[in-house]
């Protein structure tokens, strides 16, 4: 019966024949005695060692020397799948050892020989060399070849996927570099007026401030006050406003002293809601302005429906509601901080004061942040005046960055905005201060009558734009 031989295997004893031999010459066995003790001296290696031999009878200086006779292993079985050339191997008694390991070791390659050449089973030829040089020289040709290709082919994946990510961070590095937020304060060092050493944590502290007072929208539901009357208290105070020639502040501060004051006191009239109106003005204006007009005059201006001594108890019952604490930032603030980011002109920033100042009429807009309502509205203006432009690629990430709103979280807001410039310049609307107001040509630079905000140039596409 022919035993089919690797080829590997054939490979692999010509390489061991080609072995140097130890410079140092092997002990000579005198006789059993010392040959059993010399082997029995020596400890056994780890398990599945290619240099994992039986330290027994005959075992001297590491080398099986005992004699191979066919005869010896005629009856053994060996295992033609899983480990080819491996057998159960009897130990020779002693008298089969030699006095001449040379001569022994010579007689140990030719039997091998004629095993391969009979078909019977191969026996590795025995190497003197220590266990840890045995070790990679006597492994499978065959299985070394597929380990090298495999080694291979992971090297080849490895360098293909380092240069992958190579090229993505390096395009993610370029494109993070070419959208870093631009320094806005780098060139206001020399101004003490713009504060730049401090400006960033001046505007933390007011993102901060401005949580501390919400509005709950929708705070007049199941009131005698409805929100009609809200917007039309709310543009008469609008031209009180202008005709005292006040600041943009104190018309925001009023404003957010009468929503809070409402959302707070549910006990408050239809007949009272004006004496509201009016005493938040004062407010504001004794908070905000430098020259406040006399308690007389505001008592004047509202053709004398109520007493000076009807404003002052509205006052202390106004200020005992908020808790003396009218310290809210207004949307104006922040508009000035977005529109430096911008680099708005005076067009574009009149503009976005009129679409915010509309928001105070709104009372659909209520609830939004001061914060909010000042970049919807520069958003706005943005999408107006610049018909080709969409909001990703005219909401930079310089704006993100200096008004902590992104595109996605910006875009619902400047929805409400827009329905607020739509509903103001409706035909049918009859509250007008504001429009009004910013139709003057040596102040407002007539922003209302700007031909960009005909509803025909604008209201369908920044519409159908922000509710994609």
């Amino acid at each position: 019966m022919t035993s089919n031989v690797p080829m590997d295997l054939a490979s692999t004893r010509e390489n061991t024949s080609n072995v140097v031999l130890f410079s140092k010459p092997l002990l000579q066995s005198t006789n059993d005695t010392d040959a059993n003790q010399i082997g029995l001296s020596k400890a056994r290696n780890a398990l599945g060692d290619i240099g994992n031999r039986s330290k027994k009878d005959g075992d001297i200086g590491g080398l099986k020397d005992f004699k191979m006779k066919s005869s010896l292993y005629a009856n053994q079985q060996r295992d033609a799948t899983k480990n080819f050339g491996r057998i159960t191997r009897v130990p020779p008694s002693s008298t089969t050892l030699h006095s001449n390991s040379s001569n022994l070791y010579q007689q140990n390659l030719q039997q091998q020989d004629n095993r391969m050449n009979s078909g019977g089973a191969v026996f590795k030829k025995v190497d003197e060399r220590p266990a840890l040089q045995r070790k990679g020289i006597l492994k499978n040709t065959f299985a070394t070849a597929i380990c090298a290709q495999e080694q291979i082919q992971e090297e080849e994946k490895e360098e293909t996927i380092d240069s992958k990510v190579d090229s993505v961070v390096v395009a993610f590095s370029e494109q993070r570099l070419n959208e870093l937020p631009e320094d806005i304060d780098a060139k206001d060092g020399s101004n003490y007026i713009l504060v730049s050493e401090y400006i960033v944590e001046i505007m933390d502290y007011v993102f901060m401030l401005e949580k501390k007072f919400p509005i709950e929208p929708k705070f007049l539901e199941g009131r005698t006050i409805n929100s009609r009357m809200r917007a039309v208290l709310m543009d008469w105070l609008v031209e009180v406003h202008n005709q005292y020639n006040f600041s943009a502040e104190t018309l925001y501060l009023c404003n957010k002293i009468m929503d809070r004051f409402l959302s707070i006191d549910k006990q408050i009239s239809r007949g009272d809601l004006q004496l509201v109106g009016v005493t938040s003005l004062f407010l504001a204006s004794k908070y905000e302005e430098v020259y406040v007009p006399s308690i007389r005059d505001f008592a004047v201006i509202s053709d004398n429906a109520f007493t000076v001594g009807h404003i002052r108890s509205m006052e202390g019952r106004i200020l005992q509601a908020l808790s003396f604490d009218l310290s809210c930032p207004q949307p104006c603030f922040f508009l000035r901080r977005f529109s430096k980011a911008a680099h708005a002109d005076v067009r574009l920033h009149s503009l976005a004061k009129y679409v915010m100042e509309l928001s105070v009429i709104d009372y659909n807009v209520v609830d939004l942040m001061p914060s909010a309502i000042a970049a919807a509205s520069l958003a706005l203006a943005l999408m107006i005046l610049n018909s080709d432009g969409s909001l990703h690629s005219l909401w930079n990430r310089t704006l993100e960055h200096y008004s902590s709103y992104t595109v996605e979280t910006l875009r619902p807001i400047a929805l409400k905005m827009a329905m607020v410039l739509a509903n103001a310049h409706d035909e049918n609307s009859k509250l007008k201060a504001v429009k009004l107001k910013y139709a003057k040509a040596k102040t407002f630079y007539r922003t209302s009558r700007l031909d960009e905000l005909n509803l025909e140039n604008w209201k369908e596409r920044v519409m159908s734009e922000l509710r994609a």
